[in-house]
């Protein structure tokens, strides 16, 4: 298995939460995912997760400052349902390229 950017990681974390999040829940993925881009800065993609918190806010129309992880625990009623509502998300947000501020990144 090859993990080398953002999105890879996320398909493996996906298809195996358990392996890779003490629980099942967004917080936890989000303390992971922030956890590598602090302690390998170049690992590719990482760039994205601003992407995607900036697509989030705009798409629920959030006014104030909160993570993506925050904002998906609020509408999802629980830090699980959040984590399933981030992966579907997270395809949303890869799969609608012109809504995208890092297409040229692509």
């Amino acid at each position: 298995m090859n993990m080398n950017n953002l999105e890879e990681l996320l398909k493996t974390i996906e298809s195996r939460k358990s392996l890779y999040l003490i629980r099942c829940d967004i917080f936890d993925l989000y303390s992971l995912l922030y956890g590598i881009k602090l302690g390998n800065p170049n690992f590719e993609g990482m760039e994205l997760l601003v992407e995607f918190h900036n697509w989030i806010v705009k798409k629920y129309k959030i006014r104030t400052s909160h993570s993506w992880a925050s904002i998906l625990s609020f509408y999802s009623n629980g830090n699980e349902k959040a984590l399933n509502l981030f992966f579907k998300e997270w395809k949303e947000f890869l799969e609608n390229p012109d809504d995208l501020t890092f297409k040229h990144l692509r």
